[in-house]
């Protein structure tokens, strides 16, 4: 599969995940607080290279490419190089972990799904699982779907940062290619 077809799926993947949640914030009304980033100032927050393929392809294709691979190379310990001080700067490009915490849930050892979410969302939302069943977000099912897509690219999770190079590095080889294929498309 062709990267291009693969950004494709985890992008179709991600407006899935974007519906899902959507509808579940609707039925419940769980809401984070206005302008809130806590979550994202976590340093150990982390993630697949596959997640971030859009969002480095984007920027592969505005140019940007060698002054977000800097960026990322400076920030790995850090916490993630996409937001400020407002939020996400490429809220649409985020990765799975970003569109799923706050919103989705986990299952413990028993299979019981239990809100993956922070502390103001767990104590001021009182979200019985039981009554929603049926169609509440499983974080672990979407990840699974995303492995199905690319298992190499989304079998280890990296510091967000470091998942974000990764994801870089990957899309900066296919310079040459996309070179190559604009040569031939154009002679």
């Amino acid at each position: 599969m062709y990267l291009q077809e693969k950004i494709k799926e985890v992008l179709d993947l991600f407006k899935e995940v974007d519906e899902d949640i959507s509808k579940f914030k609707e039925r419940t009304g769980l809401r984070c607080k206005e302008g809130c980033i806590e979550c994202c100032l976590k340093p150990d927050i982390e993630a697949t290279i596959l997640e971030f393929l859009p969002l480095a392809w984007d920027i592969l294709l505005s140019g940007r490419i060698e002054y977000w691979i800097d960026k990322a190379e400076k920030a790995i310990s850090k916490r993630c190089i996409l937001l400020t001080d407002n939020g996400c700067m490429m809220y649409e490009k985020r990765g799975l972990v970003c569109r799923l915490f706050g919103f989705s849930f986990i299952l413990d050892k028993r299979s019981r799904p239990i809100l993956w979410a922070c502390p103001y969302l767990k104590k001021n939302y009182k979200i019985d699982a039981s009554y929603f069943i049926s169609d509440i977000p499983i974080a672990p099912h979407y990840s699974i779907r995303l492995i199905t897509i690319d298992p190499y690219l989304s079998n280890k999770k990296y510091s967000i940062n470091e998942a974000i190079l990764r994801a870089l590095r990957l899309v900066e080889s296919y310079i040459p290619y996309l070179n190559l294929q604009s040569l031939l498309l154009h002679s």
